[in-house]
C-alpha cells in the first residue's frame, strides 16, 4: 500500500514541492508537525490563474483575470532569476561580461 507520504516525498524529491518546518515555541526547536508548499512557478501560476479560468479563456481573450499581466512579469522574473546560469550558457554570455545579477551573494 502506497501512502501520501511516499507520494508527497515524491514531489519533493522531484522540486514540485517544499516540505517547511513549524516551529515548537514551547521547546524553542524545530517541531516535527510539517507543512507542503507548493514550489513550482509554473504549476502554480497554472492552478491559480489558468486552470479555474480555463473556459473562460477559451471563450475570449479578454476574459483573462485581472492582474494578468503582472502576475505574468512576476513569473518571468522567478523564471529568469532561477534559471540564471542556464540563460547565461545559452546566450554564451561570460561571466566577466555580467555587471550586476540582481541575485543575493549566497546564490
Amino acid at each position: 500500500m502506497l501512502y501520501y507520504s511516499e507520494y508527497l516525498d515524491e514531489l519533493v524529491k522531484t522540486g514540485y514541492v517544499t516540505r517547511d518546518y513549524t516551529w515548537n515555541l514551547h521547546a524553542s526547536s524545530v517541531s516535527k508537525l510539517s507543512r507542503y508548499r507548493l514550489c513550482d512557478n509554473y504549476l502554480r501560476f497554472y492552478l491559480r490563474y489558468i486552470e479555474p479560468n480555463t473556459l473562460n479563456i477559451l471563450k475570449d481573450r479578454d476574459a483573462l483575470p485581472r492582474g494578468i499581466a503582472s502576475i505574468m512579469g512576476l513569473q518571468f522574473e522567478n523564471l529568469v532569476l532561477n534559471n540564471t546560469k542556464r540563460i547565461q550558457k545559452i546566450l554564451s554570455i561570460s561571466p566577466e561580461d555580467i555587471v550586476v545579477d540582481n541575485r543575493s551573494p549566497e546564490t
